[in-house]
């Protein structure tokens, strides 16, 4: 929304240097939605957060690190900051609807401002992005934001007396990135900061889906802005099952935009910083269509959450310890009725960091186990330990907490907490076990299922995987939704698709095998086909994980064949020495067309690689013959030059490979560059005829013959001293269309 802030002019060093200052005009609160999305001054956080103590412990720890150039000293010791209206950004002019509009942007100066947050009163975490961030003598300013007033609307900072006592400078740092720590680094102060609250790094444990998120900072080198209804709404990771058994939390709505990296990703629900941003979320810069000049709006648009940086706790070791911390911070039990849970104790141990500057001699502590849930599972205090006492600098305390499981218990999920107080540093940690009783969780391949044949009946077939990621058994059906499908050998009943349920054992795999139906031999030919493998849990109220669709396509009558050769074609030499690759094809049809075609890498040192053509020949043998067919030859083909109206790469059978088509096992990066030679299809004929005394074999006459057997290809290069570096060949594909068996 629009902000209305109107300036003036004061004399500064007798009126030598004039600088933009804002009057006592206050800024009116946001409006929320649907514009902004909760993204907030600071200075409005009172009447929009649930917890307003908690969440200015996080204003008042977030910090703005400026390059030196973007303050000034004045007279009485006090600090000036160079600043200019928020009415454009990076080159682009801003709509007056622009969210923040006219406010005072610190200005940039080159050097790579951004925001952080303090963790020790003499330390601060940003994110540094490169390993060569150097922020020694960068400014740090503490307070930066707009003031509130009890009606509700904010006044805006005196930029002009900024005071001395909020700014200190970064003395040395250390940088996550060299170490493989993530993009952290913290930066120790020329002075200790005693008047404000430091926030706790998560060291262990995760977020938990529902908690209360903000994230805080300076975006655009604006004064401090805040996000007022962020939610956990999902984890992810590297494991097994992300959604579950991930440690990155996925925030929404959260908004940054740059110079918002470094802000802390808070949970107000833990007392945690899980992450520093160092990536965009929700605020973005829209054009507005058919403005003349053009104009963007800074807005809200929030796609699905991705994660904002790595987890912090990676960098934690890094990060002086002062607090008492608690581990683990998070469980996840997983059991059955018959069996109980597979961790049924849990150690606990609670840590008072060894004596320091800034660590306490002694912190005072408590425990509070919740009520017990009847007749659910629940977390029961095992160890006769004080609930409440005093843990000496350095030492620690550790007591069992048994996970119960009540006779005859229906599968489900229960969460559980219990809580531990640091009563010297007012903080708590919700100790969190997630107690999963008889769930299936499991994984499934996803990768398209090619079914290809033409001898009749159909028997090709092609597997998958489905994996059991819970130590417990699991019941999972598999289900088609076409009855030309079979599942491990098993057709439809009465022309339904069919379906079947495996039993997986405990953190094991099973192979499910897909054929081909009777029913597919009445499938019409040279059409592509598709279904769909559905892959559930048997008891959907006992199952986690959605289900998982693995699509099947089938072209009747046509089979594809790839092969990788991964090798250079030898430089022309006397005699020839050709690359050769072979293919064997099983069943036994009367082949009515084939197309070939092979892969190389990009002739990095031509201009236009159809200079290969030019240098080299192509042949084909089918299976029985001792004569060659020519697909390409230098001397009998065609010049690179066509006909009015044709595309050349059509004319010279030579084409930018795809992706895909580049794509075969083993050949390394498929996203370089690649070409592709085709024979065989309408707009790449073969060569109508042999040359005179070669002894070849016409393409055509492979028409009628059978398809079993051996098929050979060769490629030669003709040319003495020809193109500097040989094309490397990653493969090459055969793709034929057939009839019933052949006895030609």
């Amino acid at each position: 929304m629009t902000r209305t802030i109107r300036f003036i002019a004061r004399g500064l060093f007798g009126a030598v240097l004039a600088l933009p200052v804002i009057d006592a005009g206050a800024i009116p609160p946001s409006i929320g939605l649907p514009t902004i999305n909760f993204w907030r001054d600071a200075c409005e956080m009172a009447a929009h957060v649930d917890d307003p103590v908690e969440m200015q412990r996080v204003i008042d720890a977030t910090v703005f690190i400026v390059e030196p150039r973007a303050l000034g000293l004045n007279p009485d010791g006090s600090y000036y900051v160079r600043t200019r209206p928020f009415v454009d950004f990076d080159g682009m002019v801003l709509s007056p609807d622009s969210h923040f509009y006219g406010e005072q942007a610190i200005v940039f100066g080159g050097l790579p401002g951004r925001s952080g947050f303090l963790v020790s009163p003499e330390s601060v975490v940003t994110t540094p992005h490169i390993a060569g961030f150097d922020p020694t003598g960068y400014y740090v300013l503490f307070g930066y934001e707009n003031a509130a007033l009890p009606d509700g609307s904010c006044v805006p900072i005196d930029t002009t007396r900024f005071p001395a006592s909020q700014v200190r400078v970064i003395d040395r740092y250390e940088n996550g990135l060299p170490a493989m720590l993530g993009d952290y680094l913290v930066a120790h102060l020329s002075d200790p900061v005693l008047d404000r609250p430091f926030l706790r790094v998560r060291r262990s444990g995760h977020a938990e889906v529902g908690d209360a998120i903000t994230l805080v900072g300076h975006p655009a080198r604006l004064s401090k802005k805040i996000d007022t209804a962020g939610h956990v709404v999902g984890l992810t990771g590297s494991g097994p099952s992300p959604y579950l058994d991930g440690d990155v939390p996925l925030a929404y709505p959260v908004h940054s935009i740059a110079f918002s990296s470094g802000s802390p990703l808070y949970n107000l629900s833990r007392q945690y910083v899980e992450l520093a941003v160092m990536t965009g979320s929700c605020g973005v810069f829209r054009p507005d269509q058919g403005s003349q000049p053009l104009t963007h709006t800074l807005m809200s648009d929030c796609g699905p959450p991705g994660p904002l940086n790595s987890p912090i706790k990676t960098f934690a070791p890094r990060i002086e310890r002062i607090v008492l911390e608690t581990a683990p911070l998070s469980v996840r039990n997983i059991g059955t009725a018959a069996a109980g849970f597979a961790q049924p104790v849990t150690t606990y141990t609670l840590v008072a960091p060894s004596r320091s500057a800034y660590a306490a001699p002694a912190i005072d502590y408590r425990i509070e186990m919740a009520a017990p849930v009847i007749g659910e599972p629940d977390l029961s205090l095992l160890s006769s330990v004080p609930l409440e006492g005093s843990l000496d600098a350095g030492t620690s305390l550790s007591f069992d907490v048994a996970a119960v499981m009540p006779p005859g218990q229906a599968c489900g999920v229960f969460e559980r907490e219990f809580v531990v107080r640091d009563l010297t540093h007012g903080l708590s940690d919700r100790v969190h076990q997630t107690l999963e009783v008889a769930q299936t969780v499991f994984d499934a391949d996803r990768t398209v299922l090619e079914m290809v044949g033409i001898e009749q009946p159909y028997v090709a077939t092609r597997t998958f995987q489905i994996r059991n990621l819970r130590p417990v058994k699991a019941l999972i059906r598999v289900s088609a939704d076409q009855n030309w499908v079979t599942i491990d050998g098993v057709s439809g009943s009465s022309g339904g698709a069919p379906q079947t349920v495996l039993t997986i054992g405990a953190l094991q795999s099973a192979t499910v095998t897909i054929g081909l139906a009777v029913s597919a031999s009445g499938l019409a030919l040279h059409t592509t086909h598709q279904a769909a493998i559905l892959v559930s849990g048997a008891d959907p109220a006992c199952t986690l994980t959605p289900d998982i669709s693995v699509p099947v396509r089938f072209t009747p009558g046509e089979l594809t064949f790839r092969q990788a050769i991964l090798a250079p074609v030898p430089p022309a030499a006397q005699p020839s020495s050709p690359l050769t690759a072979t293919i064997e094809v099983e069943e036994n049809f009367c082949v009515d067309e084939v197309k070939a075609s092979y892969v190389f890498d990009h002739v990095v040192d031509s201009f236009k690689t159809d200079v290969w053509l030019t240098e080299s020949t192509w042949e084909l043998q089918r299976p029985g013959s001792a004569a060659w067919m020519p697909l390409w030859d230098r001397a009998a083909a065609p010049a690179c030059v066509p006909p009015t109206g044709v595309d050349e790469s059509a004319w010279c059978y030579l084409y930018r490979g795809v992706k895909d088509a580049c794509d075969f096992d083993g050949a390394g990066d498929a996203s370089r560059p690649c070409d592709t030679v085709v024979a065989g299809d309408p707009q790449r004929p073969p060569l109508a005829a042999c040359m005179p005394g070669t002894g070849c074999e016409p393409f055509a006459d492979h028409l009628g013959k059978p398809s079993r057997g051996i098929w050979t290809m060769r490629l030669s290069d003709r040319v003495l001293d020809g193109l500097a570096t040989q094309p490397g060949i990653r493969g090459w594909t055969l793709t034929f269309r057939g009839s019933a068996a052949c006895t030609n």
